[in-house]
């Protein structure tokens, strides 16, 4: 198989991208199952958006759905709502199963097995007697689904669930690859120091460039990227203290580690409270904001939805944003790129109204814990 990039894209412009294999051609039909589970967890840091959106209570969110864990952590900052957007139902069936769970799972300690280590066999117990009933009828028929081993994708919660998205699949792979090198990514994570780390990291890389393999694998422009990105991780955070390690790796979220916000026990009580204020629409966003009157929004939670839109799409997206959003609103985004090409579509969409800093923007960038997307913009609404 040959693992060419698309001729217009350029290698080092791929921020986040090894990430994306609908890059590569060959994985376009495997990846774009139609309602696959694709993300298990989020790679938005909420504690970075909550520096960039600076969320109040009453304030009206709209998000992307995605891996959904993002969407719940803005709940704790008292919103009158958060609208959560996806046309991918799956998606928005993993967002409601864990909203269903913090919601009525008997305890705190329930809801870390339920969402946390995610690997125990009761957890099936757990679904049916306090879950299941409560879920809507879209999303109870995603989880009553069966593989092709008879399986119910329920069973995903007691067979380590972060490990079941296609993006978790496709990532391991990657770390396999890693692994035939000699690089051990769990050594390396288990450092104290982020000196160590680095130390750790660098003496794996120049053990690895003697093996006879490297050259083969080297040439993989999607490992290329990855030893990249975990490298630029490794120099940025310390793992034992950062969760998205537990990502990167296909490790179980510890009660012993820092967890997402979400999961934190501090956090329990006020969204089992603010649950009622999450609302799932399985649409696209421009197709969602139609619906919705004129200056009632405070802040847009993009992900990298725009990488994939044409110029038209994108004036349409910003049409409507600019209709809905209060004065002062404010719209946050990543892109797979470092120079996102869509920006100067844009800026010529969005014409004087909006302002953006791109030292803020390098801020929130740097700030990111898990390393994962190229680039991150915010732009706020002039008042």
């Amino acid at each position: 198989m040959n693992f060419k990039l698309k001729p217009h894209l350029n290698p080092n412009e791929l921020g986040g991208a090894l990430f994306y294999p609908s890059y590569l051609p060959q994985f376009n039909l495997w990846w774009h199952g139609k309602n696959d589970l694709i993300d298990t967890h989020s790679w938005v840091d909420p504690d970075t958006d909550f520096q960039a959106l600076d969320l109040q209570p009453g304030h009206s969110v709209v998000t992307i759905c995605g891996g959904a864990c993002h969407a719940l952590a803005y709940l704790i900052k008292q919103p009158s709502v958060v609208h959560a957007i996806d046309t991918n139902q799956t998606q928005l069936a993993l967002l409601e199963i864990k909203a269903k769970a913090i919601q009525h799972l008997p305890d705190h300690n329930a809801v870390y097995q339920f969402l946390g280590p995610a690997n125990h066999h009761d957890n099936l117990k757990r679904y049916q007697r306090h879950i299941r009933q409560h879920l809507s009828e879209e999303s109870s028929a995603v989880w009553q689904a069966r593989d092709l081993f008879g399986r119910p994708r329920y069973h995903h919660f007691k067979n380590h669930l972060y490990r079941q998205g296609k993006r978790d699949q496709f990532i391991h792979r990657f770390k396999t690859l890693a692994q035939l090198l000699g690089i051990d990514l769990v050594s390396i994570s288990n450092s104290h120091t982020l000196h160590e780390q680095r130390l750790r990291m660098d003496d794996a890389l120049n053990k690895a460039s003697r093996k006879r393999w490297y050259k083969l694998i080297d040439r993989l422009p999607l490992y290329q990227e990855v030893l990249r990105r975990f490298k630029q991780y490794c120099q940025q955070f310390v793992s034992k203290e950062n969760y998205f390690t537990s990502f990167y790796l296909g490790k179980q979220l510890e009660s012993s580690t820092p967890l997402p916000t979400h999961l934190q026990e501090k956090n329990y009580r006020i969204l089992k409270k603010a649950m009622d204020r999450l609302q799932l629409h399985c649409i696209d966003i421009q197709g969602f904001l139609t619906t919705q009157a004129t200056e009632t929004i405070d802040a847009f939670q993009l992900l990298d939805v725009q990488d994939d839109l044409d110029a038209d799409e994108i004036t349409k997206l910003w049409d409507q944003i600019k209709r809905t959003s209060n004065q002062g609103a404010k719209v946050i985004f990543r892109s797979k790129h470092k120079h996102p090409p869509f920006i100067s579509i844009l800026e010529t969409a969005i014409g004087k109204d909006w302002v953006t800093d791109p030292e803020r923007n390098q801020s929130l960038y740097q700030s990111e814990r898990s390393c994962f997307y190229g680039s991150i913009f915010l732009y706020q609404k002039r008042s």
